[in-house]
């Protein structure tokens, strides 16, 4: 007796809304800008140190406009936000109202991480889930979210695509908006 494997590929069976990457531009302000070139300029730094600060630098430039185009979608939205850096997680948890936020980074438990999924996915007064990139980039269903947020970019395209299908997948019956602020003149 032969066995055969059926395998159909996402796009022979989604009809999904469409996604839409969107990269607005963020202005730092000249105190900041001068605070990046300080250290990419620091000859003592290997380029290794470069851009692990230019990249928490990034995502503390840019957390402020993010919540802000945040607090502009619809009162019922739901939206996904990937960050790199714990710091960077534990601020936006701070600045969103109590109980409209889970995280995830890593550290939680199996049970808490499972917790936070199905309570984005099913209570209406949870609209974000703000998490770490390589925690909650693969392997989980969001399609509660109709909005993800980089505060940072991935270190490769293929986790960002990752990323971004955590909202972007079988169940998902709306369009899907990504949002990846950038900041000229820097290495993002």
């Amino acid at each position: 007796i032969s066995e055969w494997m059926i395998r159909r590929l996402k796009d022979e069976v989604l009809t999904l809304e469409g996604k839409y990457r969107q990269e607005p531009l963020i202005s730092a302000d000249e105190e900041a800008m001068e605070k990046y070139q300080s250290f990419m300029d620091d000859e003592d730094l290997i380029p290794l140190q470069k851009i692990n600060l230019a990249r928490q630098w990034l995502e503390r430039v840019k957390r402020g406009p993010i919540l802000e185009m945040m607090s502009d979608l619809q009162p019922d939205a739901k939206a996904i936000i990937f960050c790199n850096f714990e710091a960077t997680v534990e601020w936006f948890m701070d600045q969103l109202p109590k109980g409209s936020a889970v995280r995830l980074t890593g550290k939680e438990s199996r049970k808490k991480r499972d917790a936070a999924v199905h309570t984005f996915q099913h209570d209406p007064s949870c609209r974000w889930f703000v998490a770490n990139t390589k925690a909650a980039g693969v392997g989980l269903n969001l399609t509660a979210a109709t909005y993800v947020f980089f505060v940072s970019r991935p270190w490769t395209p293929a986790d960002q695509t990752q990323a971004e299908d955590r909202a972007y997948r079988i169940g998902q019956n709306r369009r899907v908006e990504i949002y990846i602020p950038t900041i000229p003149d820097t290495i993002d």
